[in-house]
């Protein structure tokens, strides 16, 4: 250290300047060159690469791994504490935001203030940004992962290229769960609302809104499709504010296993039987 130590103990800096502010923080562990070189009184972090957390000085109990991990934090402030940034400038823009968690390359590497973000896969949430300390909440996890989103806020994305065609396709839509590969991969704009659960599940929305798919391969009648709810492997839905249950290849749908429920549908009741209904 080249600063004036004062009671610090279990350090250890491996590295050009790493470590080279401590005052009387304790505990930390930073190997490369200008690892964790600001840190004075905080405790408990790990900063492994090139600038890995090179302008941490307060803050507790951070992980930051890779070249530029975690590179802009808000210096002083102890609202940071306990964030993770491992891969190549994964979380390296942040400087106000807080309780996020950034694992692999350039994940949430341009966002500034937004909070209490996961982002798992190479360039996971990558477009995802936030002038100013906001609750965020998206969670991202596979390859490209997220990759539209830039505002949008309370999106859950599971899956290779979920939601993620390209930043030119900004989404700034909320509350959307995407869940298999490349599921709502077109995704653009204001699209909300969404639930998409299956390998190109709702691959062709782009604007869409408020529909529930769960199956492989299904898809709403149009890329702006509204309330339409379609179960089934390859179902394909007819219209908005319908629902569709199997695909073409579906003869039969059965309300219960033993055949014995009641269907309702407005002022009309349908009774099942043996007997066959046409």
């Amino acid at each position: 250290s080249d600063a004036a130590m004062d009671d610090a103990t279990n350090n250890v800096g491996v590295g050009y300047q790493a470590l080279s502010g401590l005052t009387s923080g304790s505990d930390n562990t930073c190997i490369g060159r200008d690892a964790g070189a600001q840190i004075s009184t905080g405790s408990s972090n790990v900063c492994i690469g090139k600038d890995a957390g090179d302008s941490l000085t307060v803050e507790v109990g951070l992980v930051c791994i890779g070249d530029d991990a975690r590179q802009y934090i808000n210096a002083g402030s102890n609202d940071s504490d306990g964030q993770i940034a491992i891969g190549y400038h994964s979380l390296a823009a942040l400087t106000t935001g807080t309780g996020n968690t950034a694992i692999g390359y350039r994940a949430m590497d341009v966002e500034v203030g937004g909070n209490k973000s996961t982002a798992v896969g190479h360039n996971a949430l990558t477009t995802q940004t936030t002038a100013s300390t906001a609750t965020v909440s998206n969670t991202a996890i596979g390859f490209e992962a997220g990759q539209s989103i830039t505002s949008g806020t309370y999106n859950t994305m599971i899956g290779s290229e979920t939601m993620s065609e390209a930043a030119a396709n900004a989404i700034t839509g909320s509350g959307n769960t995407t869940i298999g590969a490349v599921a709502g991969y077109v995704m653009e704009g204001v699209a909300a609302g969404n639930t998409l659960v299956g390998k190109s599940c709702g691959d062709i929305i782009s604007t869409g809104t408020n529909n529930t798919i769960i199956g492989m391969n299904a898809d709403p009648s149009g890329a702006t499709g509204t309330n339409q709810t379609l179960v089934g492997y390859d179902c394909q839905g007819i219209g908005d504010n319908y629902a569709v249950i199997g695909d073409g290849a579906t003869t039969r749908v059965y309300a219960a296993d033993d055949v014995g429920a009641t269907l309702y549908a407005g002022s009309a009741t349908v009774e099942t039987s043996d007997a066959r209904i046409k």
